[in-house]
């Protein structure tokens, strides 16, 4: 996957194209889109080609195969709590960006999911910190997955602030 520019069009192995959460092509805001006259596939199909709901969802199927691994230690009941968190923030993530995308009637409630995301995404952070911290995950997947996440949280951040400007410009002309 080439992602050196994220002001563009990204493509992926596949040579598929996949939005860019900025500028032009930003299909967190893509007026054009109507979830009311749209088939679940309309739906899919959009969330898709968005690279951060993309990289959102392979973190919270990363995080579920470890949950996976680590539920078959003995000690898993010492665990259970832990990774039932990092599991639930991990996969709102791209629930809350979907959401957002999608239901968000108002250019304020697409903002209020996508933080909700961002902090989501924050929280994943500090329960892989802990599990790495008490030898649950390697190092290795824990900055992997870290570096994810930290990805996600930018491109969420970038576009709340795009969607704050124009919500800015909006209520100057006003």
């Amino acid at each position: 996957m080439n992602i050196s520019n994220p002001r563009r069009t990204i493509r992926s192995e596949e040579d598929e194209e996949i939005m860019s959460p900025f500028g032009d092509n930003d299909s967190w805001d893509d007026e054009s889109f109507n979830i009311e006259s749209s088939t679940p596939n309309d739906v899919l199909n959009t969330l898709s080609k968005n690279i951060c709901y993309v990289k959102a969802q392979n973190v919270a199927i990363e995080v579920a195969t470890i949950s996976k691994e680590l539920a078959k230690k003995k000690d898993f009941l010492v665990l259970d709590n832990y990774l039932g968190q990092l599991v639930r923030s991990s996969s709102s993530v791209a629930a809350n960006m979907a959401e957002g995308s999608f239901c968000g009637n108002t250019t304020r409630d697409k903002m209020n999911k996508f933080r909700i995301a961002a902090r989501e995404a924050i929280e994943s952070i500090n329960w892989i910190t802990l599990l790495m911290k008490i030898g649950e995950i390697p190092k290795s997947k824990a900055d992997e997955l870290i570096e994810e996440l930290s990805n996600i949280t930018c491109i969420l951040s970038k576009s709340i602030k795009t969607m704050q400007t124009k919500l800015n410009q909006e209520t100057k002309k006003k």
